[in-house]
């Protein structure tokens, strides 16, 4: 599957605010195992989130190893989306999940907040990407996240946000 640099831009760019949702993905089975790259969006088919589409119609369990799965997400989830994650975390016991998100999907709803705060409280780790000046680099944890898709690779640079400690006493 490939994504363009130019729908990465748009999608990640936390001064845009794009309709749709994406979610870039790496899993990782094992102390050992190789990555598995994917990405997905919304599924407008069926009316789906994101993250409930890559839960149940993409994600494939493996009862036998740890899973270490990182979500790249353009918004965060959403209240339901929320509950759909935590619910998923609490059937699949052997996976650990981070979410790097670019911008706070409706964060004047108190709900929304509380989803996040929930699956913060429960071991998710939850981290706000910034913009560092250049739209086609996002930055968190100075950590290089390589997207392969199909014969195309994207390099993606992240970095922590400034100030987020100020942030997260809004969730």
């Amino acid at each position: 599957m490939y994504i363009s640099r130019r729908a990465l831009r748009q999608q990640f760019d936390p001064r845009t605010y794009p309709r749709e949702a994406y979610l870039l993905c790496k899993l990782q089975w094992g102390a050992r195992g190789r990555n598995w790259i994917h990405w997905a969006r919304n599924d407008e088919i069926n009316d789906y989130h994101v993250e409930r589409y890559f839960l149940e119609q993409i994600f494939e369990p493996r009862n036998y190893s740890f899973c270490d799965m990182t979500w790249y997400l353009s918004w965060s989830p959403c209240a339901g989306c929320c509950d759909i994650i935590q619910d998923f975390l609490e059937e699949q016991h052997n996976v650990h999940l981070d979410i790097h998100v670019a911008r706070i999907y409706y964060a004047h709803v108190p709900r929304n907040r509380a989803g996040l705060r929930h699956l913060i409280m429960n071991g998710v780790a939850v981290h706000i990407m910034n913009l560092e000046g250049n739209p086609t680099a996002l930055c968190l944890r100075s950590m290089l996240f390589v997207i392969r898709v199909a014969q195309a690779t994207t390099m993606i640079n992240f970095s922590p946000w400034k100030f987020i400690f100020r942030h997260i006493a809004t969730l």
